[in-house]
């Protein structure tokens, strides 16, 4: 009970002191003056509210005290929250608002704009830097300015690629001369995607496959430096060192450590990108030369398309010498840069006592990556060979995409001869069973044009529309703006009508592809006089040959027609089918190609006159035959001296044959022609064209 009762008088006794000392702050600070000193008993500088000094009688700028200011430390853990201020549990950042924050978040971080604090914790995810900081009302800023570390991750592990060859040396350690250093064809690609600017300091770190611990190997990665901004970077991070071990037989590779900034580098959402090096025993050195004139490129390449490793590949033969002591048990390897989305590269083969032998092997590179162009990409294919640092070449032609061609003829043009294109919807096996329709035939046979390896113009394919016939102003318009055509082509007996030709015209300056096998003269006259921009009457027709007629090709125009895909056709002949060419004269110079003049059969009062000629500045070629390329019938595959000129083999690709009565009898090139005509409407139409994206 005594006891009880001295605890009760003791805090009866602290209590009462307590309240004393708080009488007598609060009668200080009622009395206090506005400016204050601490540290000395002398009044503050007159424009100074709060000043701190502990040394007397200092009025100028020299050192007045011997003692800082201690300001609180914290620990912020967000930029535009004022915590751990109004945190509902100051200690636990996870804690999440007070409940005075949360309803009053605004006005509270205004109000507190000038809050300075020193904060212990850099974090380079939040944006917030250790030292001082200050509330500017919205969010913490550093009163330092400091770069800080950059923050982003690898876009895709397609774009996280390895570079060069690795090489153990003849044995552990490395003696001098081994020469296996990583040296500058040892890099490593990366794509970033830098989500805030900043310094960088990445390195690469190959972790030994066989070891049991994942030692390192003896080499490793590094690149440093400053992204300005935000955005999509590659990086090039350079290799160093020596591997110490090569890669056991049946191992991946030396697995790798990405980090940039100390911190793992990934994929978006935190997935390692899985990558391997396989570093290969130099104690037996490949000695061989690459045989470039073997090299062949196998398998379709298509825009957009992944490559499939077992269709598209490159195969190179090698030579050797047999009598060379290290080639036999030495590991090839070749590969190829990239070009525009794809490259190929040999697996790691070991050359075998048979192979010495021969003297020869062939290596196959397998395709890799999705073409994101049509243009031909040419590939440099590099060995590992030590006595022979030559470089092979292949050239990749992509297939173009598959074009739509709007076919039209006239309402006197039977559709089985094949004028206007479009004309049938059945199957390529089920055409080819049938007569008549040579053009479309030649068009779709793969021999000519398609995706089979052999192709000599690679293509996905078409999509045909039958325009009818002769088809008005509005009904061509209509066909146009439905099924939008990458190429119109017209065929015998249509003579469009003035706002016809304007249709096209309006077509082509779009950069539409027209063909147009038009003898109309009247239609021809609007034609050219329309699209030319001329007066009318400026350009006239005239009538030429008769049917068998035989014209020559210009020898002066060179381009993709006369000297394309197909052959080098100038100065050959052509043939006029069944009834009678039309020429133009009045043409002012220049303002088309000409690819055969008015003469024929021998006949040279035709110099002036034009029958074949391309347009330039539109996407457009003109022939004074309407049937230049038909051939056939219901009844048969009509060919004679007089009509249907169009010959092919039994692949459709195209051949010569006879045309022409008496002794004006030859050899006619109608179906070169066509074919060469086509493929320049497809590449235009691709790069060019009414659909090309711009």
């Amino acid at each position: 009970m005594k006891q009880t009762n001295f605890k009760q008088k003791h805090r009866c006794g602290v209590s009462f002191k307590i309240l004393i000392l708080l009488v007598a702050i609060l009668s200080i600070n009622m009395t206090l003056p506005a400016q204050v000193t601490i540290g000395t008993n002398e009044e503050p500088l007159s424009g100074a509210l709060l000043q701190l000094k502990d040394k007397d009688n200092v009025p100028d700028s020299t050192f007045n005290a011997r003692k800082g200011l201690a300001l609180p430390r914290v620990t912020l853990s967000e930029k535009k929250e004022l915590y751990p201020m109004f945190l509902a549990d100051p200690d636990n950042p996870a804690s999440g608002p007070n409940s005075g924050y949360a309803t009053n978040k605004l006005a509270l971080d205004k109000t507190h704009t000038g809050l300075i604090v020193y904060n212990l914790v850099e974090d380079d995810d939040r944006e917030l830097c250790a030292g001082l900081n200050q509330w500017d009302g919205e969010q913490w800023n550093c009163f330092e300015h400091k770069m800080g570390n950059a923050i982003g991750h690898i876009v895709s592990c397609d774009d996280f690629k390895i570079f060069g060859h690795y090489k153990s040396p003849d044995a552990y350690p490395a003696a001098p001369g081994d020469d296996v250093a990583l040296d500058a064809s040892n890099f490593i690609t990366i794509k970033l995607e830098i989500t805030k600017p900043g310094a960088y300091a990445i390195t690469v770190v190959p972790e030994y496959a066989a070891a049991l611990n994942n030692e390192t190997n003896g080499y490793f990665f590094t690149a440093n430096g400053i992204f300005m901004e935000k955005g999509t970077y590659t990086v090039t991070i350079p290799g160093a060192g020596t591997p110490f071990w090569y890669t056991p037989t049946g191992n991946p590779g030396d697995g790798l450590a990405v980090t940039m900034n100390g911190k793992p580098l990934t994929l978006q959402d935190g997935t390692a990108c899985t990558k391997k090096i396989e570093v290969e025993d130099y104690s037996k050195k490949p000695n061989y030369t690459m045989d470039c004139s073997r090299t062949t490129i196998h398998g379709v390449y298509v825009l957009n398309r992944e490559l499939n490793p077992a269709d598209n590949y490159i195969s190179v033969w090698i030579t050797m010498d047999p009598g060379d002591l290290f080639v036999e048990g030495s590991i090839v390897y070749l590969e190829t840069n990239e070009v525009e989305g794809i490259s190929f590269a040999s697996n790691p083969v070991m050359i075998t006592a048979a192979d010495k032998a021969a003297g020869e092997k062939q290596i196959i590179l397998r395709g890799t990556g999705i073409p994101t162009s049509v243009e031909t990409k040419r590939m440099t294919i590099t060995s590992n060979s030590v006595i022979s640092v030559a470089t092979c070449y292949a050239n990749v032609t992509v297939a173009y995409t598959k074009k739509k061609i709007l076919g039209i003829k006239g309402a006197g043009g039977a559709d089985y001869y094949g004028y206007g294109l479009g004309y049938w919807s059945g199957s390529w096996a089920s055409m080819t069973n049938i007569y008549g329709l040579g053009g479309r035939k030649m068009l779709m046979a793969p021999a000519n044009f398609g995706t089979d390896a052999a192709s000599t113009v690679k293509i996905e394919g078409y999509e045909f529309v039958d325009g009818g016939n002769d088809p008005s102003a509005s009904t061509l318009q209509n066909l146009i703006s439905t099924h939008k055509p990458d190429i119109i082509v017209i065929g015998y007996s249509y003579g469009p009508s003035n706002d016809a030709v304007d249709v096209l015209i309006n077509y082509m300056a779009k950069k539409g592809v027209v063909i147009a096998a038009i003898e109309s003269g009247s239609a021809v006259e609007r034609l050219f006089n329309r699209t030319l921009n001329l007066p009318a009457g400026t350009v006239s027709a005239v009538s030429r040959g008769p049917a068998g007629s035989i014209y020559t090709l210009n020898y002066m125009t060179n381009d993709d027609i006369l000297n394309g895909p197909f052959g080098d056709i100038r100065e050959q002949k052509w043939g006029e089918d069944a009834s009678t060419t039309v020429g133009v004269n009045g043409v002012p110079f220049g303002m088309v190609d000409i690819y055969s003049n008015g003469n024929y059969n021998g006949n040279t009062t035709g110099n002036t006159t034009i029958t074949i000629c391309k347009f330039k500045g539109n996407h457009l070629v003109w022939l004074g035959d309407g049937g230049f390329w038909s051939r056939g019938t219901t009844s048969g595959e009509v060919n004679s001296n007089t009509i249907c000129p169009l010959y092919y083999n039994s692949d459709f690709s195209p051949t010569t044959g006879t045309f022409g009565s008496g002794t004006n009898n030859t050899n006619i090139y109608n179906s070169y022609f066509f074919v060469n005509m086509m493929a320049w409407a497809i590449k235009t139409a691709q790069f060019d064209g009414y659909n090309t994206p711009r």
